[in-house]
């Protein structure tokens, strides 16, 4: 009988011992991760144009994940890349990346398709025409142009942000969907005409957050 006691306080004991030690190596479990995203980085210049007929080649990008620093900058592949060269138009490349955490990253290279030559330049200081508000037009690449405030929208913070378009013709221009503070926006039936005495552009902006009224910008 004590035998019996000696084997069974023995197991109760050896029990206790795992419990114990199980409960420890989960404390040891759980961790607190900060918040950090990839760094894609992108090789070449993030605009770039071609003409109508060219060709492009891609000359790639990388990412860093602080939390596989042993891995140092790794090659990666776009997830979306389809510029069309005989389509004249603003195309994306898009690269992402994603950490084992989750934390997602995105970089974006665009290639411009538009037979409009390098000495171009519609760039300046316009003002809408219905209530004077001033954006700004700058030329980042040839035919490729930023906006500041792309609805001519007065007073409102929320809606002063960069968006891009391409000039396609002489006469034609076209954004392509990008994102915005409301979601993602892309323009109809834009415009340019110019005269001696001015420039004008102008376009429907197409998008959550905006009337589809036809907004016209005068550079004078």
């Amino acid at each position: 009988m004590k035998k019996y006691m000696k084997y069974t306080l023995g197991l109760a004991a050896g029990a206790l011992l795992l419990i114990a030690a199980c409960k420890k190596e989960a404390k040891n479990v759980s961790e607190t991760i900060k918040v950090q995203y990839p760094i894609i980085r992108l090789k070449g210049a993030e605009y770039n144009t071609i003409g109508l007929g060219g060709s492009f080649t891609d000359p790639g990008a990388e990412m860093f994940d602080s939390f596989a620093m042993a891995n140092g900058w790794v090659a990666i592949e776009p997830t979306q890349s389809a510029v069309d060269p005989n389509t004249p138009g603003m195309y994306p490349i898009i690269y992402e990346g994603t950490n084992k955490y989750g934390f997602k990253s995105q970089a974006v290279r665009w290639v411009a398709v538009t037979p409009v030559p390098a000495s171009e330049d519609i760039s300046g200081t316009y003002f809408r025409t219905s209530n004077l508000q001033e954006i700004s037009v700058s030329k980042v690449a040839t035919g490729i142009y930023k906006v500041d405030n792309m609805g001519g929208v007065p007073g409102i913070p929320d809606y002063i942000f960069d968006t891009y378009f391409v000039q396609l013709t002489d006469t034609t221009l076209h954004y392509p969907e990008q994102p915005g503070p409301f979601g993602n926006t892309t323009s109809a039936d834009e415009y340019i005409d110019k005269s001696p005495s001015d420039t004008m552009i102008g376009w429907r902006v197409m998008g959550p957050g905006f009337g589809t009224a036809l907004r016209n910008f005068s550079r004078k």
